[in-house]
């Protein structure tokens, strides 16, 4: 697999998206003195997601292209809670929430693309997959817990476990990033740390600050 192809702009964008949403969240909360969740986080996710579904599907990585598809919906449950899909009209939503849903209806529809994407030796070698996969899951997973406490909290949160869980993730997808020679994912998970680190060090400075207040 080529380090740099005509399809690494797909990838590039998706990955600038997600880059976009840690640095605004991560200034906003600087200036804030604490971890803060704006909309615009959600949005920018949103649109990463679509990117990097097609990129996935374009390097024939099962696990990008399922892992981005699931944690989609994830954050259009952010944007539901944060009510900003009540901005949109109804036609605006459903086009939001059946995109995934059509990306997956093309794929299932053509059966060389399924076999290539899923069921091809010669992409990515069995064990590879399932380490991917695995990685990619983490990232998904730190959107499910993240969903289920802001679920039971009735707003949109950014846990604790949710940065600690990302490194963890970030450094499983920068080796399988490595060994798939995906400048996409080296690059992009590199920058991905430094954010998750410092949002872990605004937390336990805000905690502080609280506790002296207290």
């Amino acid at each position: 697999m080529e380090l740099v192809s005509w399809f690494t702009i797909v990838g590039a964008a998706g990955q600038c998206a997600f880059g976009a949403r840690m640095l605004l969240q991560w200034l906003l909360s600087e200036k804030a003195g604490q971890v803060i969740n704006p909309a615009i986080f959600w949005w920018l996710s949103l649109l990463g997601a679509v990117c990097m579904s097609v990129y996935g599907f374009l390097r024939n990585d099962a696990a990008i292209f399922l892992s981005q598809v699931l944690a989609y919906y994830v954050y259009v449950y952010n944007l539901h809670l944060k009510e900003q899909l009540k901005h949109l009209k109804r036609v605006g939503t459903l086009a939001i929430c059946i995109l995934p849903l059509v990306l997956l209806a093309c794929l299932l529809t053509d059966k060389d693309a399924f076999a290539s994407l899923l069921l091809n030796d010669e992409h990515i070698p069995s064990a590879w997959l399932i380490f991917g996969t695995v990685s990619y899951s983490l990232f998904t997973i730190r959107y499910l817990y993240q969903s289920f406490i802001s679920h039971h909290a009735g707003q949109s949160l950014l846990p604790l476990p949710f940065w600690y869980i990302s490194i963890v993730a970030a450094a499983l997808v920068q080796v399988y990033g490595i060994y798939r020679s995906d400048i996409v994912l080296i690059v992009s998970q590199a920058g991905g740390l430094i954010v998750y680190i410092r949002n872990i060090m605004l937390h336990y400075k805000h905690k502080r600050e609280q506790q002296i207040n207290a």
